[in-house]
């Protein structure tokens, strides 16, 4: 059901409703207003050719005339009358043209509907069937175990990066690993490469970087730290000689007591 019509602002100053109203005054204007809602509501499609001049005063609340208030309507051009007499509201369709296309809305809103619920039903009965079986296909499967999808049984037990630098040791690594295991601590993807940027810091200052590790291993350390804040010293050319000249020394001694 309609529940507004259209109404111009123009129609304050329609030359027609001014005739109107100089006929028979503002009541018939008034009707004309109440004639229209009562249209657009008991014939939307502006369809009034079995209405009779008394039906037309009644929808327009006119107490006034029958017969003079439709003359006056079809003289002032409101109403027109088709070839066998019978009424017409003018131009209703170019007018009221939302109130003209209710039924028509309301058909398609229907089958808009009715093409929904089919859709639904016959998803859920797709739905709630099983696909075919194929025998022969499933015939040289059905002894066969399905891929297992869980890791290999036997994990390296240490995470290790592929490859691991030159200069750290493999078995020092993997000590360090399981120290890390022991401590409540493993080692991440995210800490590995912390660790192991530590230690190319170290290499690159010419320190072992294993003797790192092992500090950090003895001492259950979660970290690694430069080998000199552990009780080691970078290695120098002094140092070194000085240890080849003990090792000589020593030699000697051996050689002379024999």
């Amino acid at each position: 059901m309609n529940t507004d019509i259209r109404l111009l602002t123009s129609f304050k100053g329609h030359r027609k409703r001014i005739k109107l109203y100089r006929m028979l005054g503002a009541e018939a204007v008034l009707g004309l207003i109440d004639l229209w809602i009562t249209i657009a509501q008991d014939a939307p499609d502006g369809n009034i050719d079995h209405w009779s001049e008394e039906d037309i005063v009644i929808a327009a609340c006119y107490n006034g005339d029958a017969g003079a208030y439709a003359d006056a309507l079809v003289a002032c051009g409101w109403l027109d009358l088709n070839g066998d007499g019978k009424f017409k509201i003018h131009d209703w369709d170019e007018h009221q043209g939302w109130a003209s296309k209710a039924k028509m809305r309301s058909e398609c809103a229907k089958l808009a509907a009715t093409k929904r619920w089919t859709s639904r039903i016959n998803n859920s009965k797709k739905q709630n069937t099983d696909a075919p079986a194929y025998t022969p296909a499933m015939r040289p499967q059905r002894k066969r175990n399905a891929p297992s999808p869980n890791p290999s049984p036997n994990p390296s037990p240490n995470p290790s990066p592929n490859p691991l630098p030159t200069y750290v040791d493999k078995k020092t690594w993997d000590d360090f690993c399981e120290m890390r295991k022991k401590i409540k601590k493993p080692l991440t993807e995210v800490a590995i490469p912390r660790i192991l940027k530590k230690l190319e810091k170290f290499h690159s200052q010419g320190f072992d970087v294993n003797e790192a590790l092992d500090a950090s291993i003895q001492g259950s350390y979660q970290g690694v730290f430069e080998p000199k804040k552990q009780g080691f010293s970078k290695p120098g050319i002094d140092k070194v000689a000085a240890t080849m000249e003990i090792m000589q020394r020593r030699h000697n001694e051996r050689q002379n007591q024999g």
